[in-house]
Protein backbone atom coordinates (compact mmCIF):
# COMPACT_ATOMS: atom_id res chain seq x y z
CA UNK A 1 0.00 0.00 0.00
CA UNK A 2 2.51 2.50 0.81
CA UNK A 3 3.71 2.41 -3.22
CA UNK A 4 0.58 3.16 -4.16
CA UNK A 5 -1.55 6.07 -4.35
CA UNK A 6 -3.22 5.08 -0.77
CA UNK A 7 0.00 5.64 0.48
CA UNK A 8 0.21 7.28 4.34
CA UNK A 9 1.36 10.72 4.41
CA UNK A 10 4.25 10.78 6.27
CA UNK A 11 6.44 7.68 4.80
CA UNK A 12 8.80 8.49 7.88
CA UNK A 13 7.14 6.36 10.37
CA UNK A 14 7.20 2.30 10.59
CA UNK A 15 3.49 1.35 9.77
CA UNK A 16 4.11 -2.22 11.52
CA UNK A 17 4.42 -0.21 15.23
CA UNK A 18 1.39 2.12 14.54
CA UNK A 19 -1.94 0.83 15.39
CA UNK A 20 -4.59 0.48 12.41
CA UNK A 21 -6.40 3.87 13.88
CA UNK A 22 -3.30 5.81 13.25
CA UNK A 23 -2.71 4.52 10.59
CA UNK A 24 -6.10 5.11 8.79
CA UNK A 25 -5.82 8.67 10.39
CA UNK A 26 -2.51 9.06 8.39
CA UNK A 27 -4.61 8.31 5.30
CA UNK A 28 -6.82 10.28 5.77
CA UNK A 29 -4.53 13.26 5.77
CA UNK A 30 -3.05 12.51 2.47
CA UNK A 31 -6.62 11.97 0.68
CA UNK A 32 -8.33 15.11 2.46
CA UNK A 33 -7.76 18.52 1.45
CA UNK A 34 -5.53 20.40 3.55
CA UNK A 35 -6.51 21.48 7.18
CA UNK A 36 -9.84 19.44 6.75
CA UNK A 37 -10.64 16.84 9.65
CA UNK A 38 -12.56 15.00 10.25
CA UNK A 39 -13.88 13.74 13.54
CA UNK A 40 -13.58 10.31 15.25
CA UNK A 41 -17.34 10.22 15.34
CA UNK A 42 -18.44 11.05 12.07
CA UNK A 43 -15.71 8.97 10.56
CA UNK A 44 -17.22 5.81 11.91
CA UNK A 45 -20.93 7.47 10.63
CA UNK A 46 -19.97 7.49 7.47
CA UNK A 47 -20.55 5.26 4.63
CA UNK A 48 -17.02 3.93 3.23
CA UNK A 49 -18.32 4.47 -0.20
CA UNK A 50 -18.49 8.63 0.88
CA UNK A 51 -15.36 8.25 3.12
CA UNK A 52 -13.34 7.36 0.27
CA UNK A 53 -15.16 9.00 -2.67
CA UNK A 54 -11.97 11.44 -3.31
CA UNK A 55 -9.33 8.04 -3.24
CA UNK A 56 -11.77 6.28 -5.75
CA UNK A 57 -11.40 9.09 -8.45
CA UNK A 58 -7.78 9.50 -8.31
CA UNK A 59 -7.11 6.70 -10.94
CA UNK A 60 -9.18 9.00 -13.35
CA UNK A 61 -6.55 11.97 -12.59
CA UNK A 62 -3.28 10.81 -11.76
CA UNK A 63 -1.30 7.33 -12.45
CA UNK A 64 1.75 6.18 -10.82
CA UNK A 65 2.43 4.40 -14.67
CA UNK A 66 4.82 5.50 -17.16
CA UNK A 67 3.82 6.88 -20.60
CA UNK A 68 7.31 5.72 -22.23
CA UNK A 69 6.86 2.17 -24.43
CA UNK A 70 9.66 0.15 -25.72
CA UNK A 71 8.78 -0.40 -29.64
CA UNK A 72 10.03 -3.39 -31.71
CA UNK A 73 8.80 -3.76 -35.63
CA UNK A 74 9.79 -5.94 -38.03
CA UNK A 75 9.14 -5.70 -41.28
CA UNK A 76 9.32 -8.43 -43.72
CA UNK A 77 9.38 -7.65 -47.50
CA UNK A 78 7.75 -9.11 -49.94
CA UNK A 79 8.16 -9.66 -53.89
CA UNK A 80 5.36 -7.68 -55.89
CA UNK A 81 3.28 -9.97 -58.27
CA UNK A 82 1.16 -7.40 -60.70
CA UNK A 83 -1.38 -10.08 -60.86
CA UNK A 84 -2.35 -11.05 -57.37
CA UNK A 85 -1.00 -8.29 -55.69
CA UNK A 86 1.77 -9.76 -52.90
CA UNK A 87 4.45 -12.73 -54.15
CA UNK A 88 6.62 -14.56 -51.86
CA UNK A 89 8.73 -13.42 -49.29
CA UNK A 90 12.10 -11.61 -50.43
CA UNK A 91 15.00 -14.04 -50.15
CA UNK A 92 18.20 -12.13 -49.62
CA UNK A 93 21.66 -13.16 -51.12
CA UNK A 94 22.48 -15.28 -47.92
CA UNK A 95 19.34 -17.35 -48.33
CA UNK A 96 17.07 -16.02 -45.42
CA UNK A 97 14.18 -13.74 -45.98
CA UNK A 98 15.61 -10.16 -45.53
CA UNK A 99 13.41 -8.34 -42.86
CA UNK A 100 13.38 -4.63 -41.66
CA UNK A 101 14.04 -4.47 -37.85
CA UNK A 102 13.72 -1.11 -35.62
CA UNK A 103 13.45 -0.45 -31.97
CA UNK A 104 12.55 2.68 -30.40
CA UNK A 105 11.18 4.50 -27.28
CA UNK A 106 8.45 6.53 -27.27
CA UNK A 107 7.33 8.64 -24.85
CA UNK A 108 3.72 9.66 -24.89
CA UNK A 109 3.59 12.83 -22.59
CA UNK A 110 5.58 14.87 -25.56
CA UNK A 111 2.84 17.05 -26.84
CA UNK A 112 2.63 16.92 -30.68
CA UNK A 113 0.35 17.50 -33.50
CA UNK A 114 -1.29 15.04 -35.98
CA UNK A 115 -3.00 16.25 -38.94
CA UNK A 116 -3.07 12.85 -41.82
CA UNK A 117 -1.12 13.92 -44.66
CA UNK A 118 1.04 16.12 -43.15
CA UNK A 119 4.31 15.18 -41.19
CA UNK A 120 4.49 17.89 -37.98
CA UNK A 121 6.60 17.71 -35.08
CA UNK A 122 6.05 13.90 -34.20
CA UNK A 123 9.25 12.89 -34.01
CA UNK A 124 10.16 14.61 -30.61
CA UNK A 125 8.15 11.15 -28.71
CA UNK A 126 10.65 9.25 -30.00
CA UNK A 127 13.42 9.30 -27.49
CA UNK A 128 15.36 6.55 -28.91
CA UNK A 129 15.75 4.86 -32.15
CA UNK A 130 17.92 2.15 -33.57
CA UNK A 131 18.25 -0.23 -36.76
CA UNK A 132 18.87 -3.93 -35.13
CA UNK A 133 20.63 -6.70 -37.23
Amino acid sequence: VESTLLRSNDLTLNSKTMSALETDAMNRTLLLQANQVVPADELETTQPFVRMQRAMRLPNLVTNQSNVFAVWVTVSLYEYDPITGFGNEYIGENGLPEREKQFFMIDRTIPVGYKPGENLNTERTILLQRRLP
